[in-house]
């Protein structure tokens, strides 16, 4: 029977042999693939979401928390938390609401090609009209459409959904930005490509 200090030494080497082995697999073995995170953000979303919860769970805050561009973080604050605290229910009064936030931010916004100039705003409230519009973004014939889009309830039927993500997925530059309540577009040739949802307007 070997001593106890040999049998301890032989035991320590085994140790260190597989130890050094184990740490060979890690180095060569294929890097571990990378899980969706279930509560993951950003501003290059691929495609809107439709249910509440999904589409909240990886919306920004309205205050602009996570948005790390200084017009969109802009945007956030002077648009859409104003719009946040008012707290109003009514769909209409509300499109109404932000259609002169926008109006007030674009004409003093220092950042954006045409400055303090009077920008008017297409908002789109029936299907039909969303879905030529579709048309034309996927054609990418533009040239007659305003720099800002506002598409009221995009989510209210299935026809409209579509048509809206079609257009979603369709916008090539400039901003795009999903309200859940409403679709917003902006058509800006010296913005980089974002696309982002914006949670607090899950309303009527």
């Amino acid at each position: 029977m070997l001593p106890y200090c040999v049998l301890f030494e032989t035991s320590a080497r085994v140790r260190a042999r597989s130890s050094t082995t184990s740490l060979r697999y890690v180095m060569h073995a294929a890097p571990p693939v990378r899980r969706f995170s279930f509560f993951a953000r950003g501003v290059c979303v691929a495609a809107p979401r439709r249910h509440a919860l999904n589409f909240w769970i990886h919306a920004h805050s309205p205050r602009g928390h996570g948005v790390h561009s200084p017009l969109l973080y802009s945007l956030c604050r002077e648009v859409f938390f104003v719009l946040f605290r008012q707290r109003k229910t009514n769909v209409s009064a509300r499109t109404q609401t932000l259609v002169g936030l926008l109006r007030e931010w674009w004409e003093r916004n220092p950042t954006r090609a045409s400055q303090h100039v009077h920008q008017d705003i297409l908002v789109i409230e029936d299907t039909a009209q969303l879905k030529s519009i579709s048309q034309k973004f996927q054609a990418a014939s533009l040239t007659d459409l305003p720099a800002i889009i506002l598409v009221r309830q995009p989510r209210i039927d299935a026809a409209r959904w579509e048509a809206w993500v079609a257009i979603y997925s369709a916008v090539a530059r400039g901003v795009t930005v999903d309200l859940y309540t409403w679709g917003l577009i902006f058509l800006v040739k010296d913005i980089a490509l974002h696309k982002f949802a914006v949670r607090g307007f899950i309303c009527g």
